[in-house]
């Protein structure tokens, strides 16, 4: 059995699952490798418990970030190579946070299958009732 290490955990053995964020940055690195600057480091915190939910990184890493920010700010998005794990910054629409909202045809679809359900369930109980009584002789 594997001790459970730093090194083991970045690995995804010993029982920790590997970064989700860091396996889909992975396979998207393989399918499109860039050349990056050494001296800049980005990444994902999500390696590292004391990190996580955080963008980390070394002062060339936060600068390129910051002005990548800013470019995207004004016009629209901003792809390079000097992101560290990243490729880009894209500014979207605030709709595109929202929760989806169910349209009147689902609701209305949601309700005809609830209500059959509780058919169904109230048939079974009743069917239920109807044999006992029959085969055992009970409720009576």
């Amino acid at each position: 059995m594997l001790k459970r290490t730093r090194r083991n955990f970045r690995a995804g053995k010993a029982g920790f699952a590997p970064c989700p964020r860091r396996l889909a940055k992975t396979l998207c690195e393989m399918s499109h490798p860039i050349q990056k600057d050494p001296s800049i480091q980005l990444k994902d915190g999500c390696e590292w418990a004391d990190h996580e939910d955080c963008i980390i990184g070394n002062r060339s890493g936060i600068e390129s970030l910051k002005s990548a920010c800013i470019e995207a700010l004004e016009k629209g998005e901003y792809y390079g190579s000097d992101l560290g794990e990243y490729v880009g910054v894209k500014v979207i629409e605030d709709s595109w946070f929202e929760d989806p909202k169910d349209s009147k045809g689902v609701k209305v679809g949601n309700a005809v299958i609830a209500a059959v359900l509780f058919t169904l369930l109230g048939l079974l109980i009743i069917g239920a009732y109807s044999v006992m009584k029959f085969v055992y002789g009970l409720f009576t």
